[in-house]
């Protein structure tokens, strides 16, 4: 559109946007080879069509939806972020963006109401506690593993299948 003569009327790009933001709302979750995948799409999607939006406003055409994302939680739900704990508070599904109200109290404060709701917790159920998404989906993290650094000897050691003492004693 943007070629002089051009190889597409504005209005034949507008209905190609249409058409990919119709198409990939078809494909089915479980069609996808996974997450990720799907997230990739959705995100080169949304950039094209952004490329497109900026010539349709240059062009003085209104602009096409981008794609919008999933909400996984819920406002006023509690959730763990780099920056600390706390509480959701609205979602944009254009942009996948959360707003995040922080929990900025004092830590000693944070540490008593957790050690609290720890106890409580425990007096309720032994399951121990589950995050729901949206969907009613149990979204149940499991514990970190705790990783031991080895030094270099004991790495090859393993690497080529030999016991670690194995290792030392053809090394001297």
């Amino acid at each position: 559109a943007t070629r002089n003569p051009p190889l597409l009327r504005i209005s034949g790009l507008r209905r190609i946007c249409v058409d990919a933001i119709n198409d990939f709302y078809m494909i089915q979750t479980k069609q996808w080879p996974s997450q990720k995948h799907k997230w990739d799409r959705h995100i080169e999607i949304n950039q094209s069509l952004c490329y497109c939006n900026n010539f349709f406003v240059a062009n003085l055409e209104d602009p096409v939806p981008l794609l919008e994302a999933e909400r996984l939680w819920k406002d006023g739900q509690k959730v763990k972020t780099p920056y600390g704990r706390g509480t959701i508070k609205s979602f944009d599904p254009v942009h996948d963006l959360y707003e995040v109200e922080l929990d900025w109290r004092p830590l000693n404060l944070q540490v008593e109401e957790y050690n609290h709701n720890k106890s409580d917790d425990s007096q309720k159920s032994t399951a121990g506690p589950t995050v729901q998404s949206v969907k009613g989906k149990d979204t149940r993290s499991q514990p970190l593993e705790t990783v031991f650094e080895a030094d270099e000897e004991a790495s090859q050691a393993i690497a080529t299948g030999r016991s670690f003492d194995d290792s030392k004693q053809n090394s001297k």
